[in-house]
């Protein structure tokens, strides 16, 4: 933390903190996580996360690690020399520096997406089997989180082409946060997927772009609402990308509150359903379904399934950051 207890340092030196280096690390990595970045899924130590679960498994850290230390090496080496294939005499060399593996600078900041992980995991798996394949994935997905999160280090992150107010996300941002293909901006969804008990506090626009964007991802077409003068219909939903011919799939009404939603909701929900002949209904909510609005839907026998907080939760989740970062592990 900020250490306050310091010497003077003279009438002419500027006021200000004194940091240790890994006192910096420790707040970057807290702000991180606030904001939901990827890569603070491992902890403030990948690394140490990763040693803790191989190591319960007859030292597998240290095999796999060697091993990547090695492939690391020879990826090098074949650069270098025309892509010529080392023989075995060269990997026993490269063997031999197996005390120097867990320190070699060269390989924490090599840049892991370049590394022939066929090559290392055909290795592992004749030596471990399945575990070590498993188990490097685990710890290059943990050294690659390591090198993101070390503000000393010399990893960069891709930058954003712009700053994003996070106050737009309470306040709509007149509505301007949908990116070009029409998704909710991937940093509100990570800074929600880090603060769900925000998500009963952002505004109601951008309540129905996350609900647009989840069935975005999943390969559907979707046809947002004005938001405004829209006939009660937030959403329109058909079931191919890019296809919207015919009635819709699904009609979608979405209720950001804290109370829950009452049966009025969802007869007028179902009115719509029937008036666009659309197979069926969705109430999407942050709260829940009154009592009273559940029975109608069972007693009238309305097609209208009900979406509510812990469901747009887990939406959120699987929204967060698709395809990078460590959030399968």
């Amino acid at each position: 933390m900020i250490n306050e207890e310091l010497p003077s340092l003279g009438a002419n030196a500027t006021d200000g903190y004194h940091m240790r280096s890994a006192e910096l690390n420790e707040l970057a990595f807290s702000t991180l996580r606030a904001f939901g970045d990827p890569w603070t899924d491992f902890g403030q130590f990948p690394l140490f996360d990763a040693w803790r679960q191989l190591n319960n498994d007859d030292n597998l850290f240290a095999e796999i690690r060697d091993e990547i230390h090695l492939q690391v090496h020879l990826d090098d080496a074949n650069r270098d020399h025309g892509n010529h294939n080392y023989d075995a005499v060269d990997c026993r060399s490269l063997r031999n520096g197996r005390a120097y593996a867990g320190h070699d600078l060269f390989v924490h900041y090599a840049d892991l997406n370049k590394i022939s992980r066929s090559s290392l995991e055909v290795r592992l798996r004749a030596k471990f089997g399945d575990r070590g394949v498993a188990g490097c994935r685990l710890l290059l997905s943990a050294m690659e989180a390591q090198q993101r999160l070390d503000f000393w280090g010399r990893v960069t992150r891709p930058q954003a082409t712009e700053l994003l107010e996070l106050s737009n996300l309470f306040n709509g941002g007149r509505w301007s946060n949908l990116t070009a293909d029409g998704m909710l901006d991937q940093r509100l969804i990570n800074y929600l997927a880090a603060n769900l008990d925000d998500v009963a506090r952002i505004h109601w626009r951008q309540f129905e772009k996350l609900t647009a964007t989840y069935f975005l991802r999943r390969g559907m077409h979707v046809q947002l609402g004005p938001g405004s003068n829209d006939d009660g219909v937030d959403i329109r939903i058909w079931p191919i990308a890019g296809n919207c011919e015919g009635p819709p799939l699904m009609i979608v009404q979405c209720k950001r509150q804290r109370q829950k939603v009452s049966k009025v909701v969802v007869k007028a929900l179902w009115a719509d359903v029937c008036a666009e002949n659309a197979q069926v209904g969705l109430l999407v909510t942050s709260s829940s379904a009154s009592p009273g609005a559940e029975h109608t839907i069972a007693a009238r026998g309305y097609g209208i399934e009900i979406a509510d907080g812990a469901a747009v939760y887990r939406w959120i989740r699987e929204l967060r950051a698709p395809g990078s970062g460590v959030t399968a592990l």
